[in-house]
């Protein structure tokens, strides 16, 4: 019996194909979500004293892309760490998320701005809003003399701001 030791052994080959499908991620997830943030960078073109419009576009676009995330634990398995598409949703949260931010500070800057326009500081360091140096403005006015024109219409020269203002009597 000379049997080749080759004859006794049986072997099976299995070939596994496993491929990942992309399509419905792109389509359901990345492609919105990039568009959101597309979006919401158009609201750096609007107006910053419209408020309502571009609040609206921003928390609108913010609510979005949190309902998009949450919709993804549907169709993602469990996973031990962040996966690729939780990191992408995130950022697009983060990147909406830090525009409501800027237009938070734009605001502001733009309110602390108009304060600033309405009074200023003193040569002593005391503060005076525009109201109150409206009235002082107007108390100087009430003191000048008419120069005793014919048309009862005399002039005041504003000596801290170089202004010309035409006074009238009334008459």
């Amino acid at each position: 019996m000379s049997h080749s030791l080759s004859a006794f052994i049986s072997c099976t080959f299995v070939q596994l194909l496993l491929r990942r499908e992309f399509h419905p991620f792109l389509v359901r997830f990345y492609l919105p979500s990039a568009i959101f943030v597309l979006v919401s960078w158009i609201s750096f073109t609007i107006d910053p004293r419209v408020v309502p419009g571009r609040m609206a576009l921003l928390v609108t676009l913010l609510l979005m892309l949190i309902n998009v995330s949450t919709g993804l634990s549907d169709s993602v398995p469990i996973a031990n760490s962040l996966t690729a598409i939780e990191v992408w949703l995130f950022s697009c949260i983060g990147f909406v998320g830090m525009a409501v931010v800027e237009y938070a500070l734009l605001l502001l800057h733009l309110r602390l701005g108009e304060e600033k326009d309405l009074g200023r500081h003193n040569s002593d360091g005391s503060w005076e809003s525009s109201r109150v140096r409206a009235k002082s403005e107007k108390a100087k006015v009430e003191n000048v003399q008419v120069d005793g024109n014919s048309n009862g219409k005399g002039y005041f020269q504003n000596q801290e701001a170089d202004n010309v203002f035409l006074l009238s009597t009334g008459t």
